[in-house]
C-alpha cells in the first residue's frame, strides 16, 4: 500500500472535495481516498504506484488543480501490529500496579515511578 498527497486547488466547498473523493475512488486500485477542503489536500492510498498520473489527470479533468506533495508514504501494517501489541502489553502492566494491591512489595512512590517508566514507550510512540 501506498499513501499519495496531492495538494488541491480550485475548490470552492465541501461539496468539490465530496466530488473528487468520490470520483478518485472509481479508479480500479484506489482502496480509499479522503479530501480536505479546509487544507486543499487529499489523500489517496493505493495499490499500485503506476496510478498517480491517473488521478492527477482525474482531478485535473473535474476542473481542479493536482499537484503532488514529495511526503508519499508506504503503510506497513505490520508494524502498526507490533506496536499495538506493545501498547496493549504495557497497559495492562500499568494497569495491574494501578488497580491491584501489591501490599508491601512496593512503595507508592516505587509504583508510581514503574507506572511512568511503562508509560513512557506509548507516549513517545
Amino acid at each position: 500500500m501506498e499513501i499519495l498527497n496531492f495538494k488541491i486547488g480550485g475548490m470552492s466547498c465541501a461539496s468539490c472535495a465530496a466530488t473528487i473523493e468520490k470520483e478518485v475512488r472509481k479508479i480500479e486500485g484506489v482502496e480509499s481516498s479522503s479530501v480536505n477542503y479546509a487544507v486543499e489536500s487529499g489523500n489517496f492510498e493505493i495499490n499500485s504506484s503506476n496510478l498517480k498520473d491517473k488521478i492527477k489527470k482525474k482531478i485535473v479533468s473535474l476542473g481542479y488543480t493536482a499537484t503532488e506533495k514529495q511526503e508519499t508514504q508506504v503503510v506497513k501494517s505490520d508494524d502498526n501490529f507490533h506496536k499495538f501489541i506493545i501498547s496493549i502489553s504495557l497497559a495492562l502492566a500499568i494497569f495491574s500496579l494501578a488497580m491491584w494491591p501489591f501490599q508491601n512489595v512496593f512503595t507508592q512512590k516505587v509504583n508510581w515511578s514503574i507506572q511512568l517508566v511503562l508509560c513512557l514507550p506509548i507516549w513517545l510512540g
